[in-house]
Order: structure tokens, then C-alpha cells, then sequence
């Protein structure tokens, strides 16, 4: 009896635990590449020699360059950060003396800085990282150690909104003892400041926090450190932001603070440069990409950002992007220049943040592209000439340093386009100033000048018409271009060309010298009616079930669009509890796809041509092999004959895109590796099939595009594409090219700016760089997340010149000047439809108007879902599915239906990803001797052998109670 019960209970023991190693090894079967990526293993090998396709300037891949590499880096990245911070503030005080301070660093964020957000992509290495303590420690200056050591036990500790309302960490002044006081008369020269902001992945800032009030406004408990810190006697007191984000920064001045820099995130050494900035080693050149607010929750986006779920649908979630492409500064400014001429009703009182009529100094702080100096500059426009060949302008630019330190200085040049009687019959919305391009100058030396040229293409001058014209159009009128030290000074320029002066209510006299004006004398609808890139007509493509005007889904408009022809009687209100139509819900319903009633056979399609499966002693079984497409362009017609070779069992494989997709021997495509993220890759380095280190974790995105140069922009992708050859990384998800619509967006430190040509600009010289490398660069989240809050299946409704003005346009410029290899979908919708089965979006715009011929992945959605359907989002454009395996789904499909059609439609998807791979630096695996095959990793074989194990033990056990069982029933 003792028998039987002790091999019964076993059994049943073992039967569980066999249960949950095999549940446990099936998901690990589908996360098997993020798995082996998480845990540095390799999944496939090469034998033999490859063919070098893209050379790193370090020469052979080998532990010495990769240092020397490494190290080329972490002056990078200090570099980027001297050149990207911004100085917002300074009563002269800055900057400090280079050397022999003494100095106390205040704030939870002084010890426990915001290196990177919430994301994938790169972690810190700690051999490299260096902290704010370290960097001024570099540089010689001495740290309060007590005070240092104090914070790394502070009873706050800062929390993001993932999982609420966040906290800022700020410690109460309570927390500073006797003994931390006492400290500060021997580190009394300065108190350096660092106040930290979080945000990622899946949320949003809270617009209302743990403290009740905005997340990025100044807290109670951070005004009270500054009082404070004065109240102890400190006569310099510095503000370090260290956030992806704007804040309010506004009431500083009244907390006796004498200078303020954002800093960003740093990444792995940005806090050197920090350092070297602070003690004028380097002068500040960095530039606002963002307008802070005084008010950052003034902007007209606000109205709308956030959780809003359709009253009959409570499990659908919606925003609508009622300001129309009146964002960041384009609205600020534009409402500012109707003030001035007094139209539109700018001067109302709604919107504004004082409850009294609309002011621009009561709502603006710093505007975009500010940023201050050690030095000054002059800047005058020597020449602006028009090619009507090139169909460009080129602005030649004195930029002369002023003052008396070294410095560089930014040349942005802005454009005002006309607001026409034609654009306010038709609703064409104008900014009344859009940036257009922009330079840096070398470092001058005091009383140095240089001359600087901006290029700027007459295309990003034209606006999108969607109701009359539904097509790019120049309007009738007077168009100027001007530089200005900001886009308000630019605007003010403008407005001095016109006439006006500050007796119109100006904040400041222009200088209409600065300014070049060009006429259009009548309406132009066909300058740009059809795409520079193929020839396809540009027009209107998001109509009918592909409708983004949420208005279109109802008998009368349910949403005013925000226009600056009534800024009282359009501002958007909250559009919270609406009532999804028929329509609408029909339309949200992404299993679309039907087999067309004369589509082909399978037996139709060519597939599987003298294909063979590899063997150790074969390992290729194709006549054309990936090795031999190298030099094949898009359009090749040999490209269908590597295709046929294909069987469809190989050709659903490649919509799989785990980290990257296993190796296929037959034809001689080794593993491929594909990982985030904007601010540095995910895998680690890579030599002889040993992993090392972690890849470099750069400052984040944002901080790049606050540089506003070209050459920063420019070596943050090359130096990412050289990593890749070491972390033989064949595709990054990144730049991060979304708008940061609302300074609450979680993710806007992975995105460049609020503007969309800013990010048009920036993003096509950071792809463009990775692509010259053999990096594919996959830009992300194409087109329109900008929001986190409910991003899965979330519905984003605006106007057709909405999404081509602001939206796509910052992909634009990747796709089209940069030839980017890949692009990564997002989780939502445009409109109603999801955003990976609008085939408008996909086929008509990415690939019919900008010739995109590269591979489209969706953003990790999971498994199969309403929004990422597997059969609708191949057949609309899309290639593959980020983090999980559909194609066991695609290849049931398939052969249940005997569709031909969706054959063919995959062995294109093939086409486009094997194009972009044999381009790609995936070729330098490859070679005519190079043997290759995939390997099971040791996590797998110890998976298998403890399922055996655990099987075995259970077949023991159930045959042992069987044993004692009918021995038991003998005996009785």
C-alpha cells in the first residue's frame, strides 16, 4: 500500500512538472531568438572564407580595433553631448574654471542619473560608463563624497508611469542630516543640480502625477532643494536637466538658480561632456528641438492625448488629432504672427494659460532652435539663389564669433509660405514659419568668420492639399526664407520684411535683411502632383474604409479641426465619449483578405525549382545562391529565378523575424541578426563566435538632434553601422523618427523633434550613414505613434494633410534621400484600420510614391490579433512580424485554400528581403567557399534534456504504480 500510493503521488507530481517543461520549452521555441539574443548565444556558424563587402575603417575585425573602436566611441558619445546639450539659462555664472573646484552634486538624479529610458536597444556597460561624479572628478574638480553617498540610500526613489502615477524620487529636505550639512563648507564653490524625468515603452507622463501635478512641471519637493541649497550658503547654483524630455523650467529663476542646461540622456560617457561644458572646456552649441512651454500643458494637442475609449466599444481605444498640423512651435508661433496682425481671433482668451488674452511671452519660455553661448555671433545673408535644374535654394551664411571664447553656432533657415484666400476657402492650414534646413559652422576662434551654405529643396516648401486640389500645392503669394538664432527670431525677420515693427505688437524689432522672398504668381497644383521618386501621382489615398477623418465615418461631423482662421471658434475641445458608428466598427475589422475567385493554383505558381534540402556533405542544393545576387539591382529579372527556387515551406519563412531568422544552407544565407534600437543595438560584440561585451549605449536620439549638425548626425550612424560589423547586426530598428506631438509622449527621447522636417532632415542623414555600412536601416514606428497610452490596436484620427505634412514626413526623408532597407510598422491604427493592413499607406504611399523596395516589419505585437491578422498583413504590404513566428499561420493558410495569388504575393515579400539583405553587411558572411549551418543552443539542448529527464521519470514512475497497483489487487 506504502508502494503504491508513494509511485502514485510521484506519477502524478511528475506529470506536472513534465506539463509545465513542456509549455514552458514550446514558448521558448517561439522566443528563441529574443532568448539566445538575451543570453548572448549563438544560434548558426560559417566556415571558410568570406568575401569582405563592407570594410571597417579599423581594418580586420579583431580584439585590438574593436577597442580602438570602442574607444572612438565614448569620445563620441562625450561629444555628442557637448554639442547637443542645450544652455537655457545663464546669469554669467557659467562657465565655471576648468579646474580645482569643489563642488556638491544635489538631486536623486546626481547619483542615480537616467542613462537610458525605458526601451530596448543597448544597456549601459559599467567597464565604460561614467558617471556625473567621474566626469568632474576628470576634469579636477573635487565631489562631496558625503553628500554623494548619501543619495545611494535615499529613502525616494523615482518611479515611471508603467504602472500609475510616477514618482520623481526627489529626496525632502528632511533627508539632509547634520553630517550632510556639515559638508558643505568644504564643497561650497558650486551646487550642481540634476533634476530627472522617465518615461518608455507602453506609457505616457502622467499629466497629473503621484504629487497632483504635471510630471514635468517643477515639483514642491525639487523648489524646496533650491531654497535650500541657497539658505546653505551656495552662491552658484547650476540645473542640469537629465531627461528625454522638455520641462517646465520657468520658476528657476525665482529659487535663485543661475544657469540651466538639458542634458538629456547621456548614454555611456555624455557625462564628460557635461563636465567638460560646465567648465568651458567646450562651448554650449546644442539647440532646442522641442518649444518649452511655460505651460506644457498649453498646447492644443493636449486637448487630445491620453485614454479615450469609444463609448459602445469600451475595449477599442482612440485619440484624435484635433490641432491639425498646428504642433510644437508651428502652433506658438503661428498664433503669435496673428496676434501681430490681429486676425483669426489669436488674442482670445481661449487657450491661453493666464485665463486673459492670448499672449506669446505669457505662453513661451524658450522657443525651438534656441540655445545659448559662451560667446556671441553674428550671422549675415549673403546670397540666396534658386536652381531650377536641382529645383533648390542655396543660402550662403557670415557666421562671424562676436565675443571673446571659442564657439560654434548654428544656421537655421526657416521659410513663411503665403496663407492665401485660395488656402482659407479650401482649409489648407499654414504655419506661419517652417524650418527648411540647417548647418553648423566649424568651432571659431574670437573674431573668426566662416561662410556656410543651406540647401534647401523647394519640394518642403510646398503644402498638401487635401480637399481641393488633394495634392501638394504651392499657393499664390509671397514666400520668404530667413535665418533667425530661433524659429521666433526667424518669424520676427519675416515680419520685418512685411513691415511690422513692435508698435504691432512685436516682441522684439526684425531684420528684414535677413529674409529672401520669392513670389508665386498663380496657384501651382502640378509642381509636385506626381513623386521625384518614381513618377506616381501623389493625391489623396486615405478615403472610404481607409478613412483617418473620423468625420468621414458619420452622416455630420463629429470633430472641428483647428484652424488659424478662428483660433476662438475651432480650438479643439476634449473628445471624450464618442459613439463608434457601424462604419467605423466595420472598418476596424482587419480580416479583409479574400482569395479572389480566379486566383491561381498552387499548382500554378513556380516554386521549389531544383530545390533539394542541404546535407552536411551539400550543403548547397541551389543553382543561384544569396552569394551570387550581390551586385543585382532591385529591378534584375534574375532575381524570379532565385525566387523559384524556392519551395513555399522555405518562402513563409522569411516573414518570421525573431531578433533575426535562422540560417538556410541551401541557399547559402547564414543567420541574420536584427535587433533595436535607436539609441544603441541590442546584441552584444561579436568575435569568432564569442560573445564579449555590450554594444555602446549612445546618448539618446533627441540629444543627437539637439547638435542641429549634420556631421554629429552623420557619425552617430556610422559609428552605429561600424559596431554592427563587430555585433554582426545586419538591421536596427532605428532612427526613431515619430513626433513628439505633446511633450507627455513616452518615448519622444527616441524620436528627434516636434518637428516633422527637422526629423525628415536628421533622420535621412543618420539612415543614410548605417546604409553606407551595410547597416539596414529599418526608421521606426512608421507613421503615427505618437502616444503610448493604449498604442495596441489604438485608433488616431486626423486630416489627409495631417499624416503627409507631419506624420510621414519625417519618414520621408529616410525612404526617399536615404534609401533606408527597412521600416518598422506600429501597434495602432491609422484611422480605424490598422496601421500594418492599410494598404493605402504601405503599397500606394511607401512603395508606389517613394519607391520604397525594402522589407516593412511590424512593431512585437504577439501572436495572432485583430490588428496584426498574419494572411491581411502580407497581403497588404507588410513583410514580416517583429519578435514571433506567423509562418506556420501563412503556410496553413496557404495550403488550406490552395491560393496561388497569396503565393505569389509571398515569394514578392521574399524578393524584397532577400534584395535588402544580399545589400546589406550580412554579405560579408557570405563567400563561394563559406560553409554554413544553424547550430541548437545550449539553452535548447538543457530544455530537451530535462523534458526527457522529466519524461523518463514520469514513465517510471506510471509503470512502477501500475506494478505496485496490481500487486496491491493480487494480494487483496
Amino acid at each position: 500500500m506504502k508502494r503504491y500510493r508513494f509511485w502514485r503521488g510521484l506519477a502524478a507530481a511528475l506529470s506536472v512538472l513534465l506539463a509545465m517543461a513542456l509549455s514552458f520549452t514550446a514558448v521558448a521555441d517561439v522566443w528563441e531568438g529574443s532568448i539566445s539574443m538575451f543570453l548572448n548565444v549563438e544560434t548558426g556558424s560559417t566556415t571558410g572564407e568570406a568575401e569582405t563587402r563592407y570594410e571597417s575603417r579599423y581594418g580586420e575585425l579583431n580584439a585590438d580595433n574593436l577597442e580602438k573602436l570602442k574607444a572612438d566611441i565614448d569620445d563620441f558619445i562625450t561629444e555628442e553631448m557637448e554639442e547637443g546639450a542645450v544652455l537655457l539659462s545663464n546669469n554669467g555664472v557659467l562657465p565655471l574654471p576648468e579646474t580645482g573646484l569643489r563642488i556638491s552634486l544635489f538631486g536623486t538624479a546626481a547619483y542615480d542619473t537616467v542613462y537610458k529610458d525605458h526601451s530596448a536597444g543597448a544597456d549601459p556597460d559599467p567597464k565604460r560608463l561614467v558617471s556625473l561624479k567621474d566626469a568632474f572628478e576628470n576634469i579636477g574638480y573635487s565631489v562631496n563624497e558625503t553628500l554623494y553617498n548619501a543619495y545611494a540610500n535615499g529613502p525616494a526613489k523615482r518611479s515611471s508611469a508603467d504602472n500609475g502615477q510616477a514618482t520623481i524620487g526627489e529626496q525632502p529636505v528632511s533627508f539632509y542630516t547634520s553630517d550632510i550639512v556639515s559638508s558643505f563648507s568644504d564643497y561650497q564653490d558650486a551646487a550642481i543640480v540634476v533634476f530627472a524625468r522617465i518615461g518608455g515603452e507602453g506609457f505616457d507622463l502622467n499629466l497629473s502625477d503621484s504629487d497632483g501635478v504635471p510630471q514635468l512641471a517643477l515639483h514642491d519637493s525639487e523648489k524646496e532643494l533650491l531654497d535650500f541649497i541657497a539658505a546653505n550658503g551656495f552662491d552658484r547654483i547650476i540645473v542640469l536637466i537629465n531627461a528625454g524630455f522638455t520641462m517646465e523650467v520657468h520658476e528657476l529663476a525665482e529659487h535663485d538658480v543661475d544657469a540651466c542646461m538639458w542634458i538629456g540622456l547621456p548614454g555611456l560617457t555624455g557625462c564628460q561632456g557635461v563636465a567638460n561644458l560646465i567648465s568651458g572646456k567646450v562651448s554650449p552649441s546644442g539647440r532646442t528641438v522641442d518649444t518649452y512651454a511655460i505651460n506644457s500643458l498649453s498646447a492644443p494637442a493636449i486637448r487630445n492625448f491620453g485614454d479615450f475609449q469609444f463609448v459602445n466599444q469600451s475595449d477599442l481605444s482612440y485619440v484624435i488629432n484635433a490641432e491639425s498640423i498646428y504642433v510644437g512651435y508651428k502652433y506658438y508661433e503661428t498664433r503669435y504672427e496673428d496676434t501681430v496682425l490681429g486676425t483669426g481671433n489669436a488674442a482670445s482668451a481661449v487657450g491661453s494659460s493666464t485665463g486673459e488674452a492670448w499672449n506669446y511671452t505669457d505662453e513661451v519660455l524658450y522657443p525651438f532652435g534656441y540655445g545659448l553661448s559662451y560667446t556671441s555671433f553674428s550671422q549675415e545673408l549673403i546670397s540666396c539663389d534658386y536652381d531650377e535644374a536641382a529645383d533648390t535654394f542655396t543660402l550662403l551664411v557670415k557666421v562671424e564669433n562676436t565675443g571673446d571664447k571659442a564657439g560654434k553656432d548654428v544656421v537655421e533657415v526657416y521659410l513663411q509660405s503665403p496663407y492665401s484666400d485660395y488656402d482659407r476657402e479650401n482649409l489648407v492650414e499654414k504655419a506661419s514659419i517652417q524650418l527648411v534646413g540647417f548647418n553648423k559652422s566649424k568651432e571659431l576662434a574670437p573674431g573668426e568668420s566662416e561662410e556656410i551654405t543651406v540647401t534647401v529643396d523647394r519640394y518642403l516648401c510646398a503644402s498638401y492639399d487635401g480637399n481641393n486640389a488633394k495634392g501638394y500645392i504651392l499657393s499664390p503669394g509671397d514666400y520668404y526664407l530667413a535665418i533667425g538664432s530661433d524659429a521666433h527670431d526667424a518669424l520676427n525677420n519675416v515680419l520685418a520684411a512685411k513691415g511690422y515693427t513692435t508698435v504691432d505688437g512685436m516682441t522684439s524689432e526684425g531684420d528684414a535683411a535677413k529674409t529672401a522672398k520669392w513670389t508665386v504668381d498663380n496657384l501651382d497644383v502640378t509642381s509636385y502632383r506626381n513623386s521625384a521618386s518614381t513618377g506616381e501621382e501623389v493625391t489623396n489615398v486615405f478615403s472610404g474604409e481607409y478613412a483617418i477623418d473620423i468625420n468621414d465615418f458619420y452622416d455630420a461631423p463629429v470633430v472641428t479641426y483647428l484652424t488659424r482662421q478662428d483660433w476662438e471658434g475651432t480650438w479643439p475641445r476634449t473628445y471624450s465619449g464618442l459613439e463608434a458608428s457601424q462604419a467605423l466598427l466595420d472598418a476596424t475589422n482587419s480580416y479583409t483578405y479574400v482569395k479572389s475567385p480566379d486566383a491561381k493554383s498552387l499548382s500554378d505558381v513556380t516554386m521549389g525549382v531544383n530545390f533539394q534540402y542541404a546535407t552536411e556533405s551539400r550543403p548547397y542544393t541551389t543553382p543561384i545562391t544569396l552569394y551570387d545576387t550581390f551586385d543585382w539591382e532591385y529591378d534584375d529579372p534574375r532575381w524570379a529565378d532565385f525566387i523559384d527556387q524556392l519551395p513555399l515551406e522555405y518562402l513563409v519563412l522569411a516573414i518570421d523575424n525573431n531578433t533575426g531568422l535562422k540560417a538556410l544552407p541551401e541557399i547559402g544565407k547564414p543567420v541574420t541578426r536584427d535587433a533595436d534600437g535607436p539609441n544603441g543595438y541590442t546584441f552584444n560584440y561579436n568575435l569568432n563566435g564569442k560573445s564579449l561585451s555590450k554594444a555602446s549605449l549612445y546618448g539618446c536620439q533627441m540629444l543627437a538632434g539637439s547638435s542641429w549638425n549634420p556631421e554629429i548626425l552623420k557619425k552617430f550612424g556610422d559609428f552605429y553601422a561600424e559596431e554592427c560589423l563587430y555585433t554582426r547586426g545586419n538591421e536596427v530598428f532605428g532612427p526613431g523618427l515619430n513626433l513628439h506631438r505633446t511633450p507627455y509622449s513616452g518615448r519622444n527621447f527616441e524620436y528627434f523633434s516636434e518637428d516633422s522636417i527637422f526629423t525628415y532632415l536628421a533622420g535621412a542623414i543618420e539612415s543614410e550613414a548605417m546604409q553606407a555600412k551595410g547597416l539596414i536601416s529599418a526608421p521606426k514606428h512608421f507613421c503615427a505613434n505618437d502616444q503610448e497610452k493604449n498604442r495596441s490596436g489604438l485608433c488616431t484620427f486626423m486630416t489627409e494633410q495631417r499624416i503627409r505634412q507631419e506624420c510621414m514626413k519625417g519618414f520621408e526623408g529616410s525612404v526617399t534621400k536615404a534609401k533606408a532597407g527597412g521600416l518598422m510598422g506600429m501597434m495602432g491604427r491609422i484611422g480605424a484600420h490598422a496601421d500594418m493592413v492599410c494598404r493605402p499607406l504601405l503599397m500606394q504611399v511607401l512603395r508606389g510614391e517613394w519607391g520604397f523596395t525594402g522589407s516593412i516589419i511590424t512593431d512585437a505585437g504577439g501572436q495572432e490579433n485583430s490588428y496584426q491578422p498574419t494572411v491581411d498583413c502580407i497581403a497588404a504590404g507588410t513583410d514580416q512580424f517583429c519578435l514571433i513566428s506567423r509562418s506556420s499561420v501563412m503556410l496553413k493558410a496557404i495550403q488550406d485554400t490552395d491560393d496561388g495569388d497569396l503565393a505569389e504575393i509571398l515569394k514578392e515579400v521574399n524578393h524584397r528581403y532577400y534584395y535588402t539583405r544580399s545589400h546589406s553587411n550580412l554579405a560579408n558572411q557570405i563567400g563561394k567557399s563559406v560553409v554554413i549551418s544553424n547550430q541548437v543552443p545550449w539553452w535548447k539542448v538543457a530544455l530537451y534534456v530535462i523534458d526527457s529527464v522529466l519524461f523518463a521519470g514520469f514513465a517510471a514512475a506510471v509503470a512502477l504504480y501500475c506494478v505496485s497497483a496490481y500487486r496491491k489487487k493480487k494480494k487483496a
